[in-house]
């Protein structure tokens, strides 16, 4: 992969970036089966070799190292892309978390496997490795300032930031088995 180029998403279209060079080129919009895909915010990814994934409302796109645009079987909105040092391309779609192996194929993960988070938000680069689902937990938005209260009465001191992976269960109340008195 070229090392050394950006792509960027602009008011007047999509582009790379020469980051060495310092020289900026447009490329071309897509084409009109396709619609203005730029005309709403998007999701950004880097593909292995030279490529973008482009997340949409209207579903994922690639555009290749050469500028030309496919759509592709995912059509729900996408929210967030995220592609790992395996080379896996994770979606945060409206529907779920979507994984795209780097051969193509794509796996859609769910209660079934262990997820929690019902609609994910935000993709980010676990402790540890994998991948890190940021999200709503099936059971209605999650309840950020309920949990900064929790960690405030643990004596983690002032809740800055709260990234939260997985459904949020109520604690124990105090004096109960679990609870401390």
């Amino acid at each position: 992969p070229d090392r050394g180029r950006l792509w960027v998403v602009t008011d007047q279209g999509l582009g790379t970036y020469d980051v060495e060079d310092g020289v900026f080129a447009t490329v071309a919009s897509p084409p009109a089966q396709l619609g203005a895909l730029l005309d709403r915010p998007v999701q950004l990814a880097a593909d292995a070799g030279g490529g973008l994934w482009l997340g949409h409302p209207r579903g994922l796109f690639f555009v290749s190292p050469t500028g030309g645009w496919a759509s592709t079987p995912i059509t729900e909105p996408i929210l967030d892309l995220w592609r790992d040092d395996a080379g896996w391309l994770w979606i945060a779609a409206s529907t779920g978390l979507i994984g795209r192996k780097p051969d193509g194929e794509t796996l859609r993960y769910g209660a079934e496997h262990g997820l929690a988070v019902a609609r994910p938000r935000l993709l980010a680069a676990a402790p540890g490795g994998g991948v890190l689902v940021v999200g709503e937990d099936g059971q209605g938005p999650l309840q950020p300032e309920r949990v900064a209260g929790q960690l405030d009465r643990a004596g983690v001191g002032e809740v800055l930031a709260l990234a939260v992976h997985g459904q949020l269960d109520e604690p124990p109340e105090e004096g109960s088995e679990d609870g401390e008195e």
